[in-house]
């Protein structure tokens, strides 16, 4: 074999860089072994750098690209593709991807031999171990080999039930008009009353599917928007006012996870928000042009979760199976069917995503109108914010596919209370109706406010000052914005939630010298102190791609079974005519049958070195030994196969710690992986010890 000793131009010279270090890293008798299998006979002296060199040469070479893809197999392809869809990740977030479906043992193996193959490498990176591609193969990998389609399977949808999902914003902003007039909801015992059922039924006949009314007092009372206070359950204006203030989908994502908590999960807010981001980014990833199966679905859900720090250990297969139900239940995902010729491949119920709009995002003339009788028709498109000034100020009548309001007298003081005012609400219904307020509305309204006016109590921050600075308070137009009201001559109210802006415009006016707020023990309107975050959608691992493109279609772009096959039978076939010991043919049927070689000339030089790894039966020396050279190794584990005393045998990854005398055995000491739980083993209970690098790239 020829060798072109000069490496090829680098595109990412930092990937190459990152590679070429941890080669250098490693132990002389497996950089050797690398070196030796892939280059053949070395010269002396060694340079390792020389040697990366050559090494990077000869896997960029076209034919050796090739023939290194054509190796690869449909179980290569699901563990290279899930490295590629969870962002090159630690090795523990790929198992716990696989849970269910691989062993850890298993893991490790595939692992392992991609590995050797050189596909993919083991970077530490503050503090933390990840597994990433081969700069040499990365781009290749990813045009011809990895695909989300290997690891969530899908179909072209034939036809979809056409629904939106029930749990909206305009269902959302009736219930809190409901509550915040309803009175005495709720039993001793914090469920609602039978009256208010019924009365909830009546005003949101959609309530009365299936379980949509709990759900939905799920999702009001575990996000904090409803609470139970005095027999009855009260909107929190502040809670409201601060989901009001996020983007669409994420207000939604929030809703949806709450409506789904389990009746004994804990962790409260941060929980929610952690589940809602998992919904988002699932919703983000499903195709609307694909059918998926539950098993599919609960792989993204799983995928997403594994994305976020903190969500791996309790978000696992049986959760988000039940988070897949929980959402067609809401109808976030429908049932949909594959095309024709295709339904007998799926697996089992297919799902689609459904049609989720956001109200903030649609676009309808009037979506508010005010009726000289004092209705309001809502349509969902009124925006989330000024559809929640429109609940305060009026009370829900019907919820349908349009919302009806009306305003009363009690609704509009409601809303008076909380400092919107008749010229304000007048203004509004005007902008969002696009035509003047009836004139009979507009009477009524100022006259509620003069009414109101008539005897008022303010809370807030009262500000009491002498002739000289009066007199630069009354003059700053900065401080104009902070005063709520002049209470007496030198006497103001200010608003307690902008203490920082206002003492910043009064020290612009010229005061410089401010005492601090003397609280009187009462409350204030300082706003919740943990306010609803914005919920991201996190990496998009099922790309979307041009329609004729063959990895949207569900395959990776290359034949991952009889090509493999057929390179696979062309090197045996060369191993056969070759006259060698029967010991190193088979070690080197086994290096072929690992796809440790590529071209018939590694036959004659790759296994010039052979070590052994592997003792059983009645062995008992040889597994001694195995263990004492992974003990001395301290990297290494070993794979065990103990023999039990019903006469069965369990398989162990073992990493060893100690070899000890117990009467006429031995005893291995070590730990169990994944799990690191202690674990003793008699020698003569060993029916198999097979000896295991811990990683090609082990410290």
């Amino acid at each position: 074999m020829t060798r072109d000793a000069s490496a090829p131009a680098r595109g990412a010279s930092g990937d190459f860089e990152r590679w070429k270090t941890t080669l250098l890293t490693l132990p002389d008798s497996t950089f050797f072994d690398i070196m030796h299998n892939y280059l053949g006979d070395l010269r002396t002296p060694f340079n390792k750098h020389s040697l990366i060199d050559e090494l990077y040469a000869f896997m960029s070479r076209p034919e050796t690209i090739e023939r290194i893809l054509l190796q690869i197999d449909e179980q290569d392809s699901r563990l290279l593709s899930a490295i590629e869809v969870l962002g090159e990740p630690e090795v523990d977030r790929l198992f716990s991807f696989f849970s269910g479906a691989m062993s850890y043992l298993e893991l490790h193996h595939l692992l392992l031999n991609l590995e050797e193959r050189l596909l993919v490498y083991r970077e530490s990176t503050g503090g933390a171990t990840r597994i990433a591609f081969s700069p040499i193969l990365r781009e290749r990998l990813r045009l011809k080999v990895t695909s989300p389609a290997v690891l969530f399977p899908s179909y072209p949808i034939d036809r979809a039930e056409s629904r939106l999902p029930w749990l909206s914003d305009s269902l959302l902003l009736a219930l809190f008009s409901y509550f915040i007039a309803a009175k005495g909801s709720l039993k001793g015992d914090g469920t609602l009353k039978k009256r208010s059922k019924e009365e909830l039924i009546v005003v949101f006949p959609t309530l009365s599917v299936g379980s949509r009314m709990e759900m939905a007092l799920k999702a009001l009372t575990r996000s904090g928007l409803l609470q139970p206070r005095g027999g009855e359950l009260v909107p929190s204006v502040d809670h409201w006012r601060s989901i009001a203030s996020l983007d669409p989908h994420s207000r939604a994502s929030i809703v949806w996870a709450a409506a789904l908590e389990g009746d004994s999960a804990t962790g409260g807010r941060r929980r929610i928000e952690a589940r809602a981001e998992v919904i988002a980014g699932l919703l983000a990833n499903l195709d609307p042009l694909r059918a998926y199966s539950g098993a599919s679905l609960a792989k993204i859900a799983s995928a997403t979760a594994a994305g976020r720090s903190g969500e791996r250990d309790d978000f696992g297969p049986a959760a988000a199976a039940l988070l897949i139900e929980g959402m067609a239940s809401l109808d976030l995902i429908v049932t949909a069917h594959a095309a024709a010729g295709l339904e007998s491949e799926s697996e089992g119920k297919l799902y689609g995503a459904s049609q989720v709009g956001w109200s903030d995002e649609l676009r309808e003339e009037r979506p508010a109108v005010v009726e000289p009788n004092f209705q309001i028709t809502v349509k969902p498109s009124l925006p989330f914010d000024r559809g929640l000034d429109v609940a305060l100020m009026a009370e829900i009548r019907r919820f349908d596919l349009y919302s009806h309001y009306e305003i009363t007298k009690s609704s509009f003081t409601r809303a008076l209370e909380l400092g919107i005012s008749s010229g304000e609400a007048e203004r509004l219904f005007e902008l969002l109706g696009d035509a003047p307020l009836p004139q009979n509305v507009r009477f009524s309204l100022d006259s509620w406010q003069k009414e109101f006016d008539g005897l008022s109590l303010s809370r807030g921050v009262v500000l009491t000052a002498d002739s000289e600075r009066r007199h630069l308070i009354e003059h700053s137009e900065a401080m104009r914005p902070y005063i709520r009201k002049q209470l007496a001559p030198g006497v103001y109210l200010l608003d307690p939630g902008k203490e920082s802006e206002w003492k910043e415009a009064l020290r612009r006016a010229g005061i410089g010298t401010i005492p601090i707020v003397r609280g009187t023990g009462g409350p204030d309107e300082a706003g919740i102190a943990d306010p609803f975050h914005p919920v991201a959608t996190g990496t998009l691992l099922v790309k979307r791609r041009e329609s004729g493109d063959e990895q949207n279609q569900g395959r990776p772009a290359v034949d991952l079974v009889a090509d493999a096959s057929r390179h696979r039978g062309e090197l045996l076939k060369a191993l056969e005519a070759l006259s060698l010991p029967d010991e190193l043919r088979q070690d080197m049927e086994a290096r072929i049958r690992k796809k440790l070689i590529l071209y018939e000339t590694q036959l004659r030089f790759a296994a010039s070195r052979q070590e052994r790894t592997e003792a059983k039966g009645l062995d008992y020396v040889g597994k001694v030994r195995l263990i004492e050279q992974a003990l001395d190794g301290g990297t290494d584990l070993l794979e065990i196969l103990e023999r039990q005393a019903k006469g069965g045998a369990r398989r162990l990854l073992v990493k060893p710690l100690q070899l000890g005398r117990v009467g006429d055995d031995l005893l291995l000491s070590g730990r169990l992986l994944p799990e690191e739980t202690p674990v003793q083993i008699k020698v003569r209970k060993i029916g198999l010890v097979r000896k295991l690098r811990g990683s090609l790239y082990a410290p």
